[in-house]
């Protein structure tokens, strides 16, 4: 390709061109935003006090301070900072000053460190002189056009702020804003509006939220009030209720990042619902305002706990004993006792789960319950115990595991005896022993004259030999284990054994509804009923029983001083009615109290020495003895005391009249002295703990014999009177001991007729009538008037028939309703 000068130089000239029109340009553009720098500047250098105190003011407004001033400072702090932000503007006003267009290309000149002033050369024409050498200056001055800059404003501020309170402002509107996002145009719209009147007085605010803990918990519900951001303690389960009266715009309900829409009411404003199970805070939004935000904190339902109060033992009656102590956050709903064998049984023996009656929803409770297992294949071996507690939740707190030996019963109808070792042989040794045990069976079926001759009882034992003869399958040993103890339980107790049965099921099944929040009050009526009957059914066959027993010499005569501070069967009675009465009137733990006493007493009514029972068991036979022993020891101190007084009287007369006492008295005293010896053995035998009333008794008997061999008659019935004294002390002091011990055991008073206070009375104190044996009413036993339980009821329900009335002014009815809710 051949070089072609022309066109070279036609596309440089075109070039030259083109950078020429991009500077002639270029220079209006810079010119305008030279302009815009220097307006900007001035407006910074004359009204950046405007632009302090607004920052400020957004920054207190997004700190939501102002709406928690008073009414009055609010507006205050309104008025001061519109005071100033109007003196701002009027100093920036009188302050600013405007940038002319020279000032404009000075600025372009010193920014581009141009020399000469290029802009004014450009715009300068030529008065004379040479053309040519104007045309060379204004093409070196074109040429500097390409080193124009203009650079950032720069308000000089500093000399004007020299706190730098703006950049402060600014610093603390971030932090304002960081801290109410999400809430800053109803914070701003607040603290423009401030109340007219006071703050109580201000506009409600569209949104009702209120936190519903579970029912079980029996919290009362949560009403967080506006603006509160104290941290709400919500039960885990609580459900959220939010009502919205206003707005355009559908409402959101948000716990942390869950979301809960609010459905439209026909009527007009939302509504929305939904259960709290985790989260930290509570929103209400509507479009970009926040109706609402509270912190929570979720307060989980913590398990129950569960323990024992003492080691698990047997009762008297036979039961065993469980001592235990439970509570839980909202209440324990459930408690039950497992038992488990400790051995291997050859018969199988299943895990038992005794439920133990409890006050419903107790948050902190202990007790005693009785639990009847004689009949289970574990009675008389190791058992382990171990108890569970179950909340509204049915979480399990579980117990440490105590270990105790299963209560058995003692027997002493001697068929009963054999028949329970051949159920024991059965269980213990299993089948293989099939044979051996229905042979033992068979010797007894065959002497009826032993079990009273009965045919069922013949019939029953027939059938159970037959069936171990027969099959050698376990199934099989355990119902002959089962017939053996029912045969057992007839013989030993006769009538008395159904009539026990019953009163345990009736005192179960009220104890049961008692524990039932469900229940009521007719059911909790005839179920105390139904407890009492049982209770009068087996005192009356005790009674018969304890006839049987003072016919053969079994049981023991307690002095009627110590029967008038011990329990009798009218005491009894009393209980149950008592308790009746507390039922049919709604008091269920009153009620369920008196029942605890009720059934303690009768734990404590079997196998006591007043009532004579003789086991065959080597314990139960050494406390009859005892029981024995102590009660022969209070009748000698009684006896010993007026031989004492009889004594003195006689030393008295004797010296009265001689002037000394006589050999035989002298004799007399010596063998009253040995013996309170003998009684204070026997107490001592009998466990009973010796009264210091006797060893001032022996030391004063011992100064009396002293005296009458010295021949100090007045010295010797001076310490007979001491000695008679200190018998009456310490008799009265056994017998309050012997009482207490009485009471804890839970005994009750089984009067022998015949006694001192006993004439003319059945076993139970009640009189009698004479040839018939009935009971007659001598005037002795007072009725009561109408118990006061009775008036309870009756005012309750004439509380609750007024509270119904709806014609009655509403300040009564809350009157009404808080005296209901006391009881």
């Amino acid at each position: 390709m051949n070089f072609d000068p022309a066109r070279w130089t036609s596309w440089r000239t075109q070039l030259r061109g083109v950078v020429a029109r991009w500077h002639e340009n270029r220079l209006p553009r810079l010119r305008g935003l030279g302009t815009i720098v220097l307006w900007l500047e001035a407006l910074a250098r004359a009204f950046w006090p405007v632009l302090t105190i607004v920052t400020l003011f957004l920054a207190l407004a997004f700190f939501d301070v102002l709406p928690r001033l008073a009414s009055w400072l609010h507006w205050a702090v309104l008025l001061i900072f519109a005071g100033g932000l109007i003196a701002a503007v009027v100093h920036g006003v009188r302050g600013f000053v405007r940038p002319a267009t020279s000032d404009v290309e000075r600025r372009l000149e010193r920014d581009g460190a141009l020399a000469h002033r290029p802009l004014e050369t450009l715009a300068d024409r030529p008065v004379a002189g040479d053309a040519r050498l104007w045309a060379l200056h204004r093409r070196r001055a074109e040429r500097q056009l390409s080193q124009l800059r203009l650079s950032a404003p720069d308000t000089d501020l500093a000399p004007r702020d020299p706190r730098a309170l703006r950049v402060a402002s600014v610093l603390v509107l971030l932090l304002a804003i960081s801290i109410g996002w999400g809430e800053l145009g109803p914070r701003l719209s607040a603290a423009l509006t401030p109340p007219l009147g006071s703050r109580d007085a201000a506009a409600p605010n569209p949104l009702d939220l209120w936190i519903k803990p579970p029912a079980y918990t029996g919290l009362a519900p949560i009403i967080p009030a506006p603006g509160d951001m104290r941290v709400l303690n919500v039960p885990i389960g609580s459900t959220i209720e939010a009502h919205v009266a206003t707005g355009r715009r559908l409402p959101t309900l948000q716990i942390d990042e869950r979301k809960t829409e609010f459905e439209k009411l026909p009527a007009g404003g939302y509504v929305a619902s939904t259960v709290i199970d985790a989260g930290t805070q509570i929103n209400v939004r509507q479009g970009w305002s926040s109706l609402g935000s509270w912190p929570i904190r979720i307060v989980p339902d913590k398990a129950p706990l569960v323990g024992w109060t003492d080691l698990p033992h047997a009762s008297e009656r036979g039961s065993l004993v469980v001592p235990w102590t439970a509570r839980d956050d909202y209440g324990v709903r459930k408690l039950t006792v497992t038992v488990t064998p400790n051995i291997a049984l050859a018969l199988p023996v299943e895990p038992v789960d005794v439920e133990i009656a409890i006050q419903p929803d107790a948050k902190d409770a202990s007790g005693q319950a009785f639990v009847d297992l004689a009949s289970h294949f574990a009675a008389g071996f190791e058992v382990t115990l171990r108890l569970t507690a179950r909340d509204a939740l049915d979480q399990a707190g579980k117990s440490e595991v105590e270990t105790a030996t299963l209560p058995e019963r003692a027997f002493r109808h001697p068929v009963a005896r054999v028949l329970i070792q051949a159920r024991k042989t059965l269980i213990t040794e299993g089948m293989k022993t099939r044979r051996d045990v229905a042979r033992m069976i068979a010797e007894q079926a065959f002497n009826p004259e032993r079990y009273g001759g009965s045919p069922g009882l013949f019939l029953t034992l027939r059938s159970v030999t037959a069936r171990l003869l027969r099959s050698p399958d376990v199934a099989t040993g355990v119902d002959a284990a089962q017939a053996l103890w029912d045969v057992a339980i007839q013989l030993e107790d006769q009538g008395l054994g159904e009539a026990e049965k019953a009163l345990r099921a009736a005192e179960e099944k009220l104890q049961r509804l008692l524990a039932d929040p469900n229940s009521t009050e007719q059911q909790l009526a005839d179920a105390a009923r139904e407890a009492s009957q049982a209770l009068d059914r087996y005192l009356d066959a005790m009674r018969e029983q304890m006839r049987e027993m003072a016919q053969r010499g079994e049981l023991i005569d307690i002095p009627d001083e110590l029967a008038d501070q011990m329990m009798s069967s009218e005491d009894l009675r009393d209980m149950a009615q008592r308790m009746r009465e507390l039922a049919e009137s709604g008091a269920r733990e009153s009620a369920q109290r008196t029942l605890e006493e009720l059934r303690r007493a009768l734990e404590g009514m079997r196998g006591q020495g007043q009532a004579g029972e003789q086991g065959s068991s080597e314990s139960q036979k050494q406390s009859a003895e005892r029981m024995k022993q102590a009660m022969q020891a209070l009748k000698d101190l009684k006896q010993l005391e007026q031989q004492q007084r009889q004594l003195m009287d006689d030393t008295f007369q004797s010296v009265d009249r001689t002037g000394r006492t006589t050999q035989g008295q002298q004799q007399q005293q010596e063998q009253l002295r040995q013996k309170l010896g003998q009684t204070t053995d026997k107490l001592n035998q009998s466990g009973m703990p010796t009264p210091d009333s006797l060893g001032r008794a022996d030391r004063a008997m011992n100064g009396a014999g002293r005296a009458m061999q010295r021949g100090a008659g007045d010295e010797a019935v001076a310490r007979q009177g001491e000695a008679v004294q200190a018998l009456r002390e310490g008799s009265q002091q056994a017998m309050k001991q012997m009482a207490e011990a009485l009471k804890r055991s839970g005994a009750m008073v089984m009067r022998r007729s015949g006694g001192t206070g006993g004439m003319g009375r059945d076993p139970f104190g009640r009189p009698m009538r004479e040839g018939d044996q009935q009971l007659r009413d001598n005037g002795e036993v007072k009725i009561p008037g109408q118990p006061d339980t009775k008036r309870v009821r009756e005012i309750l329900e004439e509380l609750r028939r007024r509270s119904g009335e709806t014609n009655r002014p509403q300040s009564e009815r809350d009157y009404i309703d808080r005296l209901l809710r006391q009881f």
